[in-house]
């Protein structure tokens, strides 16, 4: 689909990709980047909208869309491929990614089921528990996170900056939409590092081991074998023939790479040559 967009003083922007909710044929969105390179519009702009299918050229009603968006999807799509156990199911249920996609796309449509919206609730309302601990104010586990990220290293304070990062990313990785490209607290971060960033490098003990599954959506292999080129002969790889961020934790773990770990612990010794796991 396309989505034209009447925007005052704009005339018509032509945008590939819209988060919209309906309403009587106004369209709310939070935020989104034209092909046009217009900047972001408001969120609290009412705007007309007229959606065209890309292929008919024919112009299309908007349906009512009131519990889902595109980001809601991005979101979990991603939080579930954090772990295998998102993409297989079991012989009472199908995987949780196709649940999400399932009631996503029902909501979309305009005929969610009881089981869909309590799919999609659940989700949300679990993302919420699960960074909640009693009597500990529920932006810690955020907050933690950025000091580490902005207080190791210096980010960028251009706003332009994140911004052709954000269309640049969008454009590769439509799957989140250039969010892990956007700005983020960093930018604006009070304290900047008081050292430089350490440079990696071998000092001539060979006691790493680096642990890495092929398709970790959020530290890539690349990362991992960056680093085992950076630490020469001091390090071992060894990488697993799985998704999923975590090598111990997943729903499958494979013997060769805790075989690899425990002798490490429990001896010291690494394996005489990288390793690839299934």
């Amino acid at each position: 689909m396309e989505f034209a967009v009447a925007v005052p003083g704009r005339g018509t922007v032509v945008f590939d990709d819209l988060v919209v909710y309906h309403e009587e044929g106004i369209a709310w969105h939070s935020a989104c980047v034209s092909r046009a390179s217009y900047k972001v519009i408001a969120r609290s702009m009412r705007l007309k909208v007229t959606v065209k299918d890309s292929e008919t050229g024919r112009k299309v009603t908007p349906r009512s869309v009131k519990t889902i968006n595109g980001n809601f999807v991005r979101l979990f799509t991603w939080q579930l491929s954090y772990s295998d156990a998102g993409l297989i199911g079991t012989p009472e249920a199908v995987p949780p990614m196709a649940q999400l996609w399932r009631a996503a796309g029902n909501a979309a449509a305009g005929h969610a089921t009881a089981t869909d919206r309590a799919v999609l609730a659940g989700m949300a309302n679990g993302l919420v528990a699960k960074g909640t601990l009693p009597n500990v104010p529920q932006d810690n586990l955020f907050s933690a996170g950025w000091a580490f990220s902005c207080g190791d290293q210096a980010w960028p304070r251009s706003v332009k900056t994140y911004a052709r990062n954000t269309a640049a990313d969008r454009t590769a990785f439509p799957l989140t939409a250039g969010a892990p490209g956007n700005i983020a607290p960093c930018s604006a971060w009070p304290v900047h590092p008081k050292d430089p960033e350490p440079t990696v490098q071998p000092i001539g003990k060979r006691n790493v081991l680096i642990l890495q599954n092929e398709r970790d959506p959020s530290t890539p292999l690349r990362s991992a074998q960056g680093m085992r080129r950076a630490m020469g002969s001091d390090a071992a790889l060894v990488t697993v023939d799985a998704g999923g961020r975590g090598v111990l934790v997943h729903p499958q773990p494979s013997a060769c790479a805790i075989g690899a770990l425990e002798t490490y612990l429990t001896g010291g010794s690494l394996p005489a040559t990288d390793l690839n796991c299934d």
